[in-house]
């Protein structure tokens, strides 16, 4: 076989948190709506952080 087969991504149209999406599961592991929340704020900081270190 010759080449390589591209696919493009298909677009995301749910746009909701994993824990609206699975809210059992989260329950079931121990996560919070909140520390989901913190999570992704000290996530944005950290990549902030670093871009500007570039």
């Amino acid at each position: 076989m010759n080449g390589v087969i591209h696919f493009k991504p298909s677009e995301t149209t749910d746009k909701r948190h994993i824990f609206e999406k699975y809210p059992h599961l989260c329950a079931a592991v121990g996560l919070t709506g909140v520390e989901l929340c913190e999570d992704a704020r000290g996530l944005a900081n950290t990549i902030a952080q670093t871009g500007s270190k570039n």
